[in-house]
Formats: C-alpha cells, structure tokens, sequence
C-alpha cells in the first residue's frame, strides 16, 4: 500500500492498494505539506497544524499535537531519542516534537540560522545554513541544541552534481536490456569530484548496486578529479 495525499482533496489521506484506492482519513486542515512515519504512528503536517495518527480497532484516529508555522517545503527527520524535527524552508522555521510526551517546541537556539531542509546522520540534526554553502548540525541526538561552532563547508556541492550517476546507470542498463542484449558493448564513464567520493553518499549507493541483477551495467569507468 502507498499513502499519498488524495489530489482531489487536500486535506485527505488515500491508501493506494494494487486493486485502487480507499480512503485511509480525512483532517481538518488542509492543505498536507509532508508525513512522516515513526515508531507505529503518522505524523501529518497538514495547514498550521501537525497531527498525530495512530491504529485504532477498526479504523484510525487522529490527535492534534499542536499549531506550527510551517508551510511548503517541508521536510522531517527523526533522531534515537524519540525526537521529530520539522523544518520549513519557507518560513525558515523548525519545530521538535518529543514523541515520548508529545510536547511540540519551536527551535529558538540563536545558533539556529534556518535551513532549506533537516537531515539525520549519526545522531546528529543536519541543516545547511540559507544563502550559503555552510551546514552546521545540533547537538547530540537534541534537534532544539546547537552549538555556533558545530558548521562546516561544502564547497563543490557534490550530491547534487552526482545525481547524474544513477541516471548514466540506468540509461546503460536500459540500452543492455532493449538494445545491445550484452554488457560488454557498453562502457559507461562517470567524472567525480574527490569531495564526492568518500565512503557514502550517492557515489557508494549507486556501486553497492554494481552486482545486482536488474541494475548491473557490466562495469563503469570512474574519473576522480580535484573540484576544490
């Protein structure tokens, strides 16, 4: 089943299942900016309010969790201690809910600049600051703690380059499928920057798929480049 919001209506849930679609809930705010599930509930960011949705006997019920200056752009992450960060780049604006009590706080750290939007990684909140190449992260494993000198700089920007690397794969896996019928009539070659190649990201993803059948090109030549 894939839960979408129904286009019909903003405000409504729709589980999509392979023989249709069935109404799954219907909020009272409108419209539905991002979801996000965690330890058994949904939780909704739907107008200026953030709900909370949760299996019943027969059904589902929803909570409010409370109000939020958030709107478009919204992205959620979530953390080992139980916390959920919404950000809004939009309004430059996040929020921290505490799932163990439900309490929803706006992050007012003045070493909170804003982000475009909030990531997890290593028990860390992830956040770029606005107008810059600059992210800095919160504390650990405390979306609402940061500490000014926690930031660092991405210079050449590589994910977003290297979204080329899946898109060269599959069209030379396409090619193996419908055209050339053999691997070695095809050689794919991608150019990296070195701040891209270090172990994950998109770079690591993508070659971990190397040897799976359905996504295998039969090798690629990669070229390394200094891009600093």
């Amino acid at each position: 089943m894939f839960l979408e919001v129904d286009s019909s209506e903003e405000n409504k849930l729709t589980l999509y299942r392979v023989d249709g679609k069935k109404d799954f809930i219907e909020l009272p705010k409108s419209p539905i900016y991002n979801m996000a599930e965690f330890r058994g509930a949904l939780y909704v960011v739907a107008g200026d309010s953030i709900y909370k949705i949760i299996q019943t006997v027969g059904g589902y019920s929803y909570s409010l969790i409370g109000t939020a200056d958030l709107m478009l752009n919204v992205t959620i992450a979530a953390n080992n201690a139980g916390q959920l960060c919404f950000n809004s780049s939009y309004t430059q604006k996040a929020y921290v809910l505490d799932t163990n009590t439900d309490a929803l706080t706006q992050i007012t750290d003045p070493a909170f600049y804003g982000s475009p939007r909030v990531d997890y990684l290593d028990g860390y909140g992830v956040f770029v600051k606005p107008n810059s190449q600059q992210f800095y992260i919160s504390a650990l494993n405390n979306f609402s703690s940061f500490d000014a000198l926690d930031f660092a700089s991405d210079e050449a920007d590589p994910d977003n380059l290297e979204a080329v690397n899946t898109v060269v794969e599959g069209i030379s896996r396409a090619k193996v499928d419908h055209v050339l019928e053999n691997e070695s009539q095809i050689c794919p070659v991608l150019i990296h920057g070195d701040a891209a190649v270090a172990g994950q990201g998109i770079v690591y993803e993508t070659i971990q798929m190397a040897q799976l059948d359905g996504y295998r090109a039969g090798g690629t030549i990669h070229i390394v480049v200094n891009n600093n």
